[in-house]
């Protein structure tokens, strides 16, 4: 996972994202970018919403509530909800294995955030996992 980790630090570093993670869903075995803070039941909680398809429901992610408006139980989205000030949205993926978490600055980069969260499950998905 150390080239993961590498990958997310360096889509830190460029502004793409604020944090991210990847984790396989039965484990803490996980990379994730310097800010982002992992938590095994936040993992949990979000591989349930993925798998359920939910939409329209909070979803709690590193101490900020989204709202989940999109979900096709491979990418989810959703925007930071009950602030003014703090304009962010968290993309999820969902392989079988892995669950890809990124949050990113809304509107700054254009959708590009959720591209990048579906080229990471396709290639985690083309590697069989």
């Amino acid at each position: 996972m150390g080239g993961w980790a590498s990958y997310l630090k360096d889509l830190e570093a460029t502004g793409l994202i604020t944090s991210g993670c990847i984790s396989k869903i039965d484990s803490k075995k996980h990379a994730k970018s310097s800010s982002f803070e992992f938590h095994q039941s936040e993992i949990d909680k979000l591989s349930t919403l993925m798998t359920r398809g939910e939409t329209n429901v909070p979803a709690h992610v590193q101490g900020g509530e989204y709202h989940i408006r999109e979900n096709d139980e491979v990418i989810a989205v959703g925007t930071l909800m009950g602030t003014e000030y703090r304009k962010q949205i968290v993309v999820v993926g969902k392989t079988e294995k892995f669950i890809v978490v990124c949050i990113a600055e809304e509107g700054v980069n254009d959708g590009k955030c959720r591209k990048e969260v579906q080229w990471i499950v396709d290639h985690i998905t083309g590697e069989g996992y």
